[in-house]
């Protein structure tokens, strides 16, 4: 975590990562990590996400700060990882995150969602096994909640994954998201200025990545993040806006290429 963490400029310094133990000899999988960084002194992102909500408009620094989000994803894309840890991601992508997800989320989908949901990720899981060439450096937990601005609009994240290394557009798509999430829960639908927020995100990270292909695996993403917080272990919002969120879920699943117009629709 050190390591890979502390190679990303935009990252807060992560000086150690230490256990509780009680004075004790315990076990490793028995004792209770915690991380020394920086301190965090200035708000999350979702503070932002809660003004543009409530403005119903972007500022200019709202823009700059979108702006300056993608370009941070771009520039921790740029750099090439082994292929092998593309499959070492996906294994924990899908059989961690995602069987973890649906194995213990009944209360939202009945048997026969639960499967058509399972076979639904199991195709995007051999179709993304096919594109180990797409590994990059990634954050991997990249979200309001681990970004943050100073009042010069400097950014600085945190909570970086272990690995540090996979598919970008899950950091592209828990950005999105994330835009996508604000509105609903506030608003029942998508309203215009989270529209704009996520074309204006995509156009500057596509802009400064290149990556065009990534579109074609976006909603795979988005629709993980959307399964994380409809759980409900997970995420405390009230039952109907999880059932607004959820949605989405399938349509996304059964997109070839990412399609807000379309999600958006469906509101």
């Amino acid at each position: 975590i050190k390591r890979t963490s502390n190679q990303i400029p935009f990252h807060n310094k992560i000086f150690d990562v230490v256990q509780f133990d009680d004075n004790q000899l315990t076990p490793i999988k028995d004792a209770t990590p915690v991380t020394i960084m920086e301190e965090v002194t200035n708000p999350d992102y979702f503070t932002d996400l809660s003004m543009i909500s409530r403005s119903q408009e972007l500022s200019i620094i709202d823009v700059t700060r979108i702006k300056i989000i993608a370009q941070t994803l771009a520039h921790i894309h740029s750099e090439n990882q082994p292929a092998h840890y593309y499959l070492r991601y996906l294994r924990d992508w899908f059989g961690n995150g995602i069987l973890d997800l649906t194995n213990t989320i009944h209360t939202l989908f009945n048997e026969d969602e639960i499967i058509k949901l399972n076979y639904k990720f199991i195709e995007w899981e051999h179709q993304l096994s096919k594109k180990k060439n797409r590994c990059k450096k990634i954050h991997g937990e990249f979200f309001p909640g681990t970004i943050t601005f100073s009042s010069e609009n400097k950014l600085k994240t945190f909570d970086m994954r272990r690995i540090g290394a996979g598919e970008p557009a899950d950091d592209v798509g828990s950005i999105i998201f994330n835009y996508m999430y604000q509105s609903i829960i506030d608003h029942n639908t998508i309203i215009t200025c989270f529209v704009e927020s996520i074309n204006i995100f995509l156009h500057e990270y596509l802009l400064r990545s290149k990556d065009y292909e990534l579109k074609k695996f976006l909603q795979v993403f988005i629709a993980y993040r959307c399964l994380i917080c409809i759980h409900p272990d997970l995420v405390p919002i009230p039952l109907s806006k999880k059932e607004r969120l959820k949605k989405m879920i399938f349509p996304l699943l059964n997109q070839k290429e990412f399609d807000l117009s379309q999600i958006a629709k469906i509101y």
